[in-house]
């Protein structure tokens, strides 16, 4: 039996709400992509003040891209993480049954043994502390990029009716976000749930960790 059977179902992958590049290189959201997209928006940005400003806040941010880089790393650095762990492990236990009478040099072997796996397993979780953070921080930036747009719209006075079609493109790409995200949230804390388990399990059978 495989000791990491969850580094093969670790596939969190991190979707960004709104990346797409116009002509110009800016990231702006998807919509803009859409046919006669562009035309409306110039239409927009000649009639509406507050156009400019909705835009703006629609964007991805850095810290936005920051957080889906940290998740994606953490993922695929979680699952070698796992694998590392696991091949310690099985280089510890074909030292628990020597063929002769534990020696120094065994001993040693295993305390260095001991001390890389616990190693590993504090890397695990580290891993496992920044994906969920990284998970969080995204829905909370989206639901914030989302309340400043809703705002501008409210505060757009005439020009109000001319933005709704936009915020309600935009809410509805919040909606699918959200609901991607907290799917991937939902799936990370089943790994971390599971995996900790398994982690405790591991090494008190090693006899690294006393059970209580």
């Amino acid at each position: 039996m495989r000791d990491n059977p969850l580094s093969d179902t670790l596939s969190v992958k991190v979707r960004s709400s709104s990346v797409a590049p116009d002509s110009s290189g800016t990231k702006v959201p998807p919509f803009r992509n859409e046919a006669g997209a562009n035309r409306t928006e110039q239409a927009l940005r000649k009639s509406s003040p507050a156009f400019n400003k909705f835009q703006q806040a629609t964007q991805t941010r850095p810290v936005e891209a920051a957080l889906s880089d940290v998740a994606t790393d953490a993922s695929i650095t979680l699952r070698t993480a796992i694998s590392d762990t696991s091949d310690l492990l099985a280089q510890y236990r074909a030292l628990a049954v020597p063929a002769s009478e534990d020696s120094s040099v065994l001993a040693q072997r295993r305390t260095d043994l001991s001390a890389r796996i616990l190693h590993s397993v504090d890397f695990e979780f580290d891993c496992m502390d920044a994906l969920a953070a990284a998970l969080t921080g995204l829905q909370r930036v989206d639901a914030t990029k989302l309340t400043v747009a809703r705002d501008i719209v409210s505060q757009a006075g005439s020009h109000e009716a001319k933005l709704a079609p936009l915020l309600a493109r935009r809410e509805q790409q919040s909606a699918d976000f959200q609901a991607a995200r907290s799917k991937d949230a939902s799936v990370a804390l089943q790994i971390i749930e599971r995996r900790t388990s398994q982690i405790v399990e591991q090494l008190a059978r090693a006899g690294i960790l006393k059970a209580e």
